[in-house]
C-alpha cells in the first residue's frame, strides 16, 4: 500500500510501515528487497534510479497498472475475509 500513495524507496518503505504501526511492524531490509524483487518479476511493482529529497542517489519502487489491479482484488478478498470474521464473532 505504501508504493500505492507515491513512488517510493526501500528505506522509505521500512520507516513509513514502522511508523504507520506505531513501531508495531518492523519490516527489515532482508525481508523487503526480496519481496520487491519478486514484485517486479511479476510486472506488479518496477524501478527506475532518481535522486530523494535529500539528493542521494536511490532506487525508486512504483506500482504498475497491472499491479494496481492485483491490489485492488486481494483488498477485495481481505475485505470479504475480513467481513466473514465479523459475523462469526
Amino acid at each position: 500500500m505504501v508504493i500505492k500513495q507515491k513512488d517510493t524507496y526501500g528505506y522509505e518503505i521500512v520507516q513509513t510501515l514502522k511508523e504507520k504501526s506505531n513501531t508495531f511492524y518492523e519490516m527489515s531490509h532482508g525481508t523487503l528487497y526480496p519481496a520487491l524483487k519478486r514484485l517486479e518479476q511479476k510486472s506488479l511493482i518496477e524501478s527506475y534510479w532518481g535522486e530523494s529529497e535529500v539528493g542521494i542517489r536511490r532506487k525508486f519502487y512504483r506500482i504498475t497498472i497491472k499491479g494496481q489491479m492485483e491490489l485492488e482484488e486481494k483488498l477485495n478478498q481481505w475485505h470479504k475475509i475480513h467481513n466473514l470474521i465479523q459475523s462469526c464473532i
